[in-house]
């Protein structure tokens, strides 16, 4: 049952791999939005809100949080309304720097360097007793990265498993492949006591 799970799991790290190299080619054409959610309580004049964005364009991705406190009495704020995930799409834009100290001084921190960056920047504004505190943290990491994350190591794990089996019903080790035909019980060669010793290996036509 987990090693069933384990190579459900593979395939769909693989896919969505896959499908990261595919939104890297759109992305040089098109530039996508994934908003993730909006949230915000509290009241007009006392209150919070935070939102989560990924942006997908020239061939990076960008995932976006940012937050905004507040607190008035001069002057009513205005509520932003929840919201949960829809995707749109627009016309091919140029990428947008990080929030680093390079473009914001010492209110940014991070760093942005041959397409993979992290960058926070954070703000704020005051006007009498009122004051509102922004804050905006950024990561972006190329497509051609992730695809790399999400292929590579379960291609690894899935080859292994293909491996074994192939070596049991070839009724050879599954640790070094020596052929176990006339000694089932134990390999000869690297030692190993091999499992489920009664049942007799299949030879593979």
């Amino acid at each position: 049952m987990w090693r069933r799970f384990r190579v459900l799991v593979c395939f769909a790290c693989i896919a969505l791999g896959v499908g990261a190299a595919v939104l890297g080619v759109r992305s040089y054409y098109v530039s996508d939005t994934l908003h993730l959610a909006a949230r915000s309580h509290g009241d007009i004049f006392n209150g919070d809100e935070w939102s989560a964005e990924v942006f997908s364009n020239r061939g990076s991705i960008r995932f976006n949080v940012n937050t905004r406190r507040w607190h008035t009495v001069l002057e009513n704020n205005h509520m932003p309304e929840n919201g949960g995930p829809h995707w749109y799409s627009g016309p091919d834009q140029p990428v947008t720097p990080l929030p680093t100290r390079d473009l914001f001084g010492d209110r940014g921190a991070g760093f942005d360097r041959f397409g993979f960056g992290v960058g926070q920047y954070a703000s704020t504004s005051s006007e009498g007793t009122d004051w509102t505190t922004y804050g905006h943290t950024a990561v972006r990491s190329p497509h051609w990265f992730i695809s790399i994350l999400l292929i590579v190591p379960p291609a690894m794990v899935l080859r292994r498993v293909m491996r074994l089996r192939y070596r049991r019903r070839a009724g050879l080790c599954p640790a070094c492949g020596y052929d176990l035909r006339a000694t089932p019980d134990r390999c000869p060669e690297c030692g190993r006591q091999v499992p489920n010793s009664n049942d007799k290996p299949q030879a593979v036509r």
